[in-house]
């Protein structure tokens, strides 16, 4: 479920991505279809601004090209957030890259906290580490493997 935190990135989220962290970019194609990449060359111009080395040659980069639709996720480090804006081509060839790749520009529009599952009653708030203490996930795993 999630928690909406705001509509721009948390200083450590901006730090984290300007030190190198590895995102799952996540667009969507022609045909409503999901489609996700990892991504590391990513940087935080600043908090409402994430920029982006796509290479021209994958399906990321032509979903960003038609409609724009771009979410990030990061994880680790005792979060998982979502990140979810519009996206555009600024550049069409990068210099400092010798293949067909463009740097793209994400605007913030939501972050969302995907550590926090819900609300529960009166306590406050459920996250998800919260309920993993209470499940095996030996257990879980062998169900579902059933």
């Amino acid at each position: 479920m999630g928690k909406i935190i705001g509509d721009s990135l948390p200083a450590n989220v901006v730090r984290l991505l300007n030190a190198g962290k590895t995102v799952v970019a996540a667009t969507v194609d022609a045909d409503g279809w999901p489609n996700t990449a990892p991504m590391t060359w990513v940087v935080a111009k600043d908090e409402k601004t994430i920029r982006l080395a796509i290479n021209k040659e994958i399906a990321t980069y032509s979903n960003i090209a038609g409609n724009g639709r771009l979410t990030l996720s990061l994880k680790g480090q005792g979060m998982s957030l979502g990140v979810r804006g519009t996206a555009k081509i600024v550049k069409d060839q990068m210099k400092s890259v010798p293949f067909p790749c463009a740097m793209i520009e994400m605007k913030v529009e939501q972050v969302k906290d995907d550590n926090i599952i819900g609300k529960v009653g009166e306590e406050g708030i459920e996250r998800w580490e919260d309920r993993r203490r209470l499940v095996s996930d030996v257990s879980v795993a062998n169900e579902l493997r059933e």
